[in-house]
Protein backbone atom coordinates (compact mmCIF):
# COMPACT_ATOMS: atom_id res chain seq x y z
CA UNK A 1 0.00 0.00 0.00
CA UNK A 2 1.01 3.56 -1.14
CA UNK A 3 2.33 4.99 2.81
CA UNK A 4 0.77 8.29 1.90
CA UNK A 5 -2.99 6.59 1.37
CA UNK A 6 -5.04 6.80 3.94
CA UNK A 7 -6.75 4.05 5.05
CA UNK A 8 -10.90 3.98 5.01
CA UNK A 9 -12.59 3.21 8.11
CA UNK A 10 -14.99 0.39 8.27
CA UNK A 11 -18.59 1.28 7.02
CA UNK A 12 -20.22 -1.59 8.73
CA UNK A 13 -19.16 -2.82 12.13
CA UNK A 14 -20.80 -6.28 12.98
CA UNK A 15 -21.79 -6.71 16.71
CA UNK A 16 -22.07 -10.11 17.99
CA UNK A 17 -22.58 -11.08 22.02
CA UNK A 18 -21.75 -14.57 22.84
CA UNK A 19 -21.36 -16.56 25.62
CA UNK A 20 -20.40 -19.82 25.73
CA UNK A 21 -21.81 -20.68 22.20
CA UNK A 22 -18.17 -21.55 20.64
CA UNK A 23 -19.94 -23.99 17.72
CA UNK A 24 -22.96 -21.27 16.15
CA UNK A 25 -20.49 -18.53 16.62
CA UNK A 26 -17.74 -20.17 14.48
CA UNK A 27 -19.99 -20.66 11.99
CA UNK A 28 -21.55 -16.93 12.15
CA UNK A 29 -17.91 -15.54 11.92
CA UNK A 30 -16.88 -17.71 8.89
CA UNK A 31 -19.85 -16.73 7.19
CA UNK A 32 -19.10 -13.10 7.67
CA UNK A 33 -15.89 -13.25 6.58
CA UNK A 34 -17.06 -14.80 3.17
CA UNK A 35 -18.80 -11.55 2.44
CA UNK A 36 -18.58 -8.79 0.26
CA UNK A 37 -16.49 -5.88 0.71
CA UNK A 38 -15.33 -7.64 3.93
CA UNK A 39 -12.47 -4.89 3.86
CA UNK A 40 -14.81 -2.31 4.95
CA UNK A 41 -16.17 -4.36 7.68
CA UNK A 42 -15.01 -4.78 11.22
CA UNK A 43 -16.26 -7.78 13.10
CA UNK A 44 -16.42 -7.14 16.96
CA UNK A 45 -17.06 -10.16 19.69
CA UNK A 46 -18.29 -9.68 23.18
CA UNK A 47 -17.93 -12.65 25.12
CA UNK A 48 -19.24 -12.85 28.33
CA UNK A 49 -16.83 -14.77 30.43
CA UNK A 50 -17.45 -17.78 28.35
CA UNK A 51 -15.38 -21.26 29.03
CA UNK A 52 -16.01 -23.03 25.91
CA UNK A 53 -13.24 -21.38 23.72
CA UNK A 54 -15.51 -18.57 22.27
CA UNK A 55 -13.26 -15.85 23.68
CA UNK A 56 -10.32 -17.27 21.70
CA UNK A 57 -12.41 -17.45 18.25
CA UNK A 58 -9.78 -14.78 17.09
CA UNK A 59 -6.97 -17.62 16.89
CA UNK A 60 -8.77 -18.70 14.14
CA UNK A 61 -10.34 -15.67 12.94
CA UNK A 62 -7.60 -12.98 13.49
CA UNK A 63 -9.86 -10.18 11.48
CA UNK A 64 -12.14 -10.32 14.36
CA UNK A 65 -12.03 -8.14 17.73
CA UNK A 66 -13.13 -10.20 20.43
CA UNK A 67 -13.39 -8.49 23.72
CA UNK A 68 -13.22 -10.27 26.71
CA UNK A 69 -15.48 -9.74 30.01
CA UNK A 70 -14.86 -11.26 33.04
CA UNK A 71 -18.67 -12.41 33.45
CA UNK A 72 -21.79 -12.11 31.82
CA UNK A 73 -22.82 -8.62 32.07
CA UNK A 74 -26.79 -9.23 29.89
CA UNK A 75 -27.06 -8.20 26.69
CA UNK A 76 -27.61 -4.44 26.56
CA UNK A 77 -24.40 -3.42 28.20
CA UNK A 78 -22.16 -5.72 26.34
CA UNK A 79 -23.69 -4.17 23.68
CA UNK A 80 -22.88 -0.61 24.64
CA UNK A 81 -19.29 -2.16 24.98
CA UNK A 82 -19.37 -2.79 21.70
CA UNK A 83 -21.06 0.25 19.95
CA UNK A 84 -18.80 2.45 21.72
CA UNK A 85 -15.30 0.15 20.56
CA UNK A 86 -17.01 0.40 16.89
CA UNK A 87 -15.88 2.24 14.15
CA UNK A 88 -17.94 2.04 11.33
CA UNK A 89 -20.96 4.36 10.19
CA UNK A 90 -23.09 1.20 10.85
CA UNK A 91 -23.74 -1.44 13.63
CA UNK A 92 -25.11 -4.77 12.50
CA UNK A 93 -26.64 -6.31 15.90
CA UNK A 94 -26.00 -10.15 14.92
CA UNK A 95 -27.14 -13.37 17.04
CA UNK A 96 -24.36 -15.94 16.57
CA UNK A 97 -26.61 -18.29 15.04
CA UNK A 98 -27.44 -15.86 12.17
CA UNK A 99 -25.35 -16.93 9.32
CA UNK A 100 -25.16 -14.02 6.63
CA UNK A 101 -25.23 -14.51 2.89
CA UNK A 102 -22.16 -13.07 1.17
CA UNK A 103 -24.10 -10.07 -0.31
CA UNK A 104 -26.22 -9.26 2.98
CA UNK A 105 -24.26 -6.92 4.98
CA UNK A 106 -23.29 -4.73 1.67
CA UNK A 107 -26.90 -4.54 0.53
CA UNK A 108 -28.06 -3.78 4.54
CA UNK A 109 -25.56 -0.72 4.23
CA UNK A 110 -26.47 0.46 0.28
CA UNK A 111 -30.24 0.56 1.87
CA UNK A 112 -28.99 2.70 5.00
CA UNK A 113 -27.07 4.81 2.52
CA UNK A 114 -29.35 5.65 -0.23
CA UNK A 115 -32.32 6.12 2.39
CA UNK A 116 -31.92 8.48 5.18
CA UNK A 117 -35.40 7.93 6.48
CA UNK A 118 -34.86 4.69 7.54
CA UNK A 119 -33.93 4.10 11.03
CA UNK A 120 -33.25 0.32 10.96
CA UNK A 121 -33.26 -2.49 8.45
CA UNK A 122 -32.92 -6.30 8.76
CA UNK A 123 -32.40 -9.31 6.04
CA UNK A 124 -34.85 -11.62 5.90
CA UNK A 125 -33.88 -14.59 8.27
CA UNK A 126 -34.47 -17.68 7.15
CA UNK A 127 -34.92 -21.44 9.21
CA UNK A 128 -33.57 -24.47 8.12
CA UNK A 129 -36.53 -25.29 6.35
CA UNK A 130 -36.55 -22.15 3.94
CA UNK A 131 -39.25 -20.54 5.39
CA UNK A 132 -39.55 -17.60 7.40
CA UNK A 133 -37.77 -17.57 11.12
CA UNK A 134 -39.26 -15.70 13.95
CA UNK A 135 -37.48 -12.04 13.56
CA UNK A 136 -40.03 -9.54 14.92
CA UNK A 137 -41.68 -8.20 17.86
CA UNK A 138 -45.07 -6.39 18.03
CA UNK A 139 -44.87 -3.11 19.05
CA UNK A 140 -46.17 -2.81 22.67
CA UNK A 141 -48.95 -0.84 23.74
CA UNK A 142 -51.09 0.00 27.08
CA UNK A 143 -53.25 -2.96 26.30
CA UNK A 144 -50.41 -6.01 25.59
CA UNK A 145 -47.77 -4.76 27.52
CA UNK A 146 -48.98 -7.00 30.78
CA UNK A 147 -48.65 -10.24 27.95
CA UNK A 148 -45.13 -8.94 27.10
CA UNK A 149 -44.13 -9.05 30.57
CA UNK A 150 -45.28 -12.96 31.29
CA UNK A 151 -43.26 -13.62 28.28
CA UNK A 152 -46.63 -14.35 26.25
CA UNK A 153 -45.82 -11.35 23.19
CA UNK A 154 -44.02 -14.05 21.51
CA UNK A 155 -41.46 -13.07 18.50
CA UNK A 156 -43.05 -13.39 14.93
CA UNK A 157 -42.00 -14.00 11.46
CA UNK A 158 -41.88 -11.55 9.02
CA UNK A 159 -45.15 -12.39 6.12
CA UNK A 160 -43.20 -13.81 3.20
CA UNK A 161 -43.05 -12.07 -0.29
CA UNK A 162 -40.36 -9.68 -1.81
CA UNK A 163 -39.20 -6.42 -1.08
CA UNK A 164 -39.15 -4.27 1.46
CA UNK A 165 -41.73 -4.56 4.80
CA UNK A 166 -42.33 -1.77 7.04
CA UNK A 167 -42.08 -3.68 10.37
CA UNK A 168 -42.44 -2.14 14.28
CA UNK A 169 -39.52 -4.36 15.73
CA UNK A 170 -37.09 -6.47 14.51
CA UNK A 171 -34.77 -7.85 17.19
CA UNK A 172 -31.41 -8.12 17.66
CA UNK A 173 -31.18 -11.37 15.88
CA UNK A 174 -29.97 -9.15 12.60
CA UNK A 175 -30.53 -5.83 12.94
CA UNK A 176 -28.89 -2.66 11.39
CA UNK A 177 -29.00 0.87 12.21
CA UNK A 178 -26.43 3.97 12.42
CA UNK A 179 -23.55 4.21 15.32
CA UNK A 180 -24.67 7.57 15.51
CA UNK A 181 -28.26 7.27 15.59
CA UNK A 182 -27.16 5.15 19.30
CA UNK A 183 -24.55 7.49 20.22
CA UNK A 184 -27.27 10.14 19.91
CA UNK A 185 -29.60 8.23 22.06
CA UNK A 186 -26.90 7.95 24.64
CA UNK A 187 -26.39 4.26 23.64
CA UNK A 188 -28.45 1.61 24.84
CA UNK A 189 -31.02 1.93 28.08
CA UNK A 190 -28.86 -0.04 30.67
CA UNK A 191 -31.75 0.15 32.63
CA UNK A 192 -32.92 -2.83 30.72
CA UNK A 193 -30.57 -6.03 31.13
CA UNK A 194 -30.99 -8.90 28.95
CA UNK A 195 -34.30 -7.99 27.27
CA UNK A 196 -36.29 -5.15 25.93
CA UNK A 197 -33.48 -2.87 24.81
CA UNK A 198 -33.89 -3.55 21.48
CA UNK A 199 -37.95 -2.83 22.04
CA UNK A 200 -36.77 0.11 23.50
CA UNK A 201 -34.20 1.06 20.70
CA UNK A 202 -36.77 0.71 17.74
CA UNK A 203 -39.61 2.45 19.59
CA UNK A 204 -37.74 5.47 19.94
CA UNK A 205 -36.82 5.15 16.32
CA UNK A 206 -40.90 5.00 15.54
CA UNK A 207 -41.34 8.29 17.68
CA UNK A 208 -38.65 10.12 15.66
CA UNK A 209 -40.59 9.29 12.36
CA UNK A 210 -37.87 7.19 11.34
CA UNK A 211 -38.96 3.36 9.05
CA UNK A 212 -38.06 0.31 10.29
CA UNK A 213 -37.99 -2.41 7.47
CA UNK A 214 -37.05 -6.25 6.94
CA UNK A 215 -35.75 -6.20 3.40
CA UNK A 216 -37.05 -9.51 2.08
CA UNK A 217 -34.58 -9.62 -1.17
CA UNK A 218 -31.74 -9.77 1.65
CA UNK A 219 -31.05 -12.73 3.13
CA UNK A 220 -29.64 -14.47 5.99
CA UNK A 221 -29.88 -17.65 7.73
CA UNK A 222 -30.39 -19.20 11.25
CA UNK A 223 -28.82 -22.55 12.51
CA UNK A 224 -29.99 -22.60 16.13
CA UNK A 225 -27.77 -25.55 17.32
CA UNK A 226 -25.39 -25.23 19.37
CA UNK A 227 -26.51 -22.14 21.45
CA UNK A 228 -26.33 -21.70 24.97
CA UNK A 229 -29.24 -22.87 27.09
CA UNK A 230 -29.66 -21.64 30.70
CA UNK A 231 -30.40 -24.19 33.48
CA UNK A 232 -33.83 -23.95 35.01
CA UNK A 233 -32.14 -21.72 38.03
CA UNK A 234 -30.63 -19.45 35.41
CA UNK A 235 -33.31 -19.28 32.73
CA UNK A 236 -35.68 -17.77 36.31
CA UNK A 237 -33.17 -15.08 36.32
CA UNK A 238 -34.12 -13.86 32.66
CA UNK A 239 -37.40 -14.27 33.17
CA UNK A 240 -37.14 -12.28 35.91
CA UNK A 241 -35.48 -9.70 33.90
CA UNK A 242 -38.01 -9.42 30.95
CA UNK A 243 -40.45 -8.47 33.18
CA UNK A 244 -38.90 -6.19 34.85
CA UNK A 245 -37.71 -5.06 32.08
CA UNK A 246 -41.41 -4.62 30.26
CA UNK A 247 -42.03 -2.56 33.73
CA UNK A 248 -39.28 -0.12 33.14
CA UNK A 249 -40.99 0.28 29.64
CA UNK A 250 -44.15 0.90 30.28
CA UNK A 251 -43.01 3.19 32.86
CA UNK A 252 -40.97 5.13 30.79
CA UNK A 253 -43.40 5.43 27.58
CA UNK A 254 -46.77 5.04 28.96
CA UNK A 255 -46.73 6.18 32.28
CA UNK A 256 -45.09 5.66 35.74
CA UNK A 257 -48.80 4.69 37.33
CA UNK A 258 -48.72 2.09 34.64
CA UNK A 259 -45.12 0.79 35.34
CA UNK A 260 -45.89 0.24 39.20
CA UNK A 261 -49.50 -1.55 38.45
CA UNK A 262 -47.13 -4.10 36.37
CA UNK A 263 -44.80 -4.95 38.63
CA UNK A 264 -47.10 -5.32 40.93
CA UNK A 265 -49.03 -7.99 38.77
CA UNK A 266 -45.87 -9.61 38.01
CA UNK A 267 -45.44 -9.99 41.73
CA UNK A 268 -48.51 -11.39 42.36
CA UNK A 269 -48.29 -14.07 39.66
CA UNK A 270 -44.86 -15.15 40.80
CA UNK A 271 -46.32 -15.34 44.60
CA UNK A 272 -48.98 -17.52 43.66
CA UNK A 273 -47.39 -19.58 41.16
CA UNK A 274 -44.70 -20.21 43.92
CA UNK A 275 -42.02 -18.80 41.95
CA UNK A 276 -40.06 -16.95 45.36
CA UNK A 277 -36.97 -16.48 43.27
CA UNK A 278 -38.64 -14.38 40.54
CA UNK A 279 -40.91 -12.68 43.53
CA UNK A 280 -37.93 -11.53 45.16
CA UNK A 281 -35.92 -10.85 41.77
CA UNK A 282 -39.00 -8.36 40.54
CA UNK A 283 -39.20 -7.30 44.03
CA UNK A 284 -35.79 -6.01 44.19
CA UNK A 285 -35.96 -4.49 40.31
CA UNK A 286 -33.12 -7.21 39.75
CA UNK A 287 -31.81 -7.15 35.81
CA UNK A 288 -28.96 -9.35 34.46
CA UNK A 289 -26.04 -6.92 34.46
CA UNK A 290 -23.08 -8.57 35.60
CA UNK A 291 -23.78 -8.08 39.17
CA UNK A 292 -24.56 -11.93 40.28
CA UNK A 293 -22.32 -14.69 37.98
CA UNK A 294 -24.44 -16.57 35.22
CA UNK A 295 -23.02 -19.95 34.99
CA UNK A 296 -25.79 -22.88 34.25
Amino acid sequence: MNPTQETLPPQVSVLITSFNSVVPLRRSLAALEASEARDRMEILVVDGGSRDGSAAVDTDFPGVTVMRLPRYFGATKMRNIGVRTAKGEYILFLSPTVLVRPDTVRLLADAMETSPELGAVSPLVLDGAGQPARQLMPLPTPLNIGEAAGGNLSEIAAAAGEGALDVDIPTFKALMTRRQTIAGMNYLDERFGEAWSDVDLCYKLRKAGKKIQVLRDVRADEAPDGLWRPSTSVAAAFAADRAVGASRFAGKHFSGLMGAQLRATTLLKALGSGQLSAFTRIANGQIIDGTEVISG
